[in-house]
């Protein structure tokens, strides 16, 4: 467990994960969980315009999600 345990601090370090109960860390809304969930390789960020408010949101929503669908994103991911 404490081998687990290690392991876990070391890919925090390596990605820049701080715990907050230590008064450190940066401001995100996200999770630890979304933060750590792994991408599958050869994952791409969707190629969508960026939402500017003219259209209806569920359209660009709906795109996003075919866009994550087609590369078998997790709804971590997706966050």
């Amino acid at each position: 467990m404490e081998e687990l345990l290690q392991r876990i601090q070391q890919l925090e370090a390596r990605h820049g994960v701080h715990d907050r109960r230590k008064g450190q860390g940066e401001k995100t809304s996200f999770s630890r969980e979304i933060k750590l969930e792994p991408l599958l390789h050869g994952f791409k960020v969707p190629n969508i315009p960026q939402y500017n408010g003219d259209n209806d949101p569920y359209d660009h929503l709906d795109a996003f999600n075919v866009q994550m669908d087609l590369q078998m994103s997790s709804s971590l991911v997706r966050c």
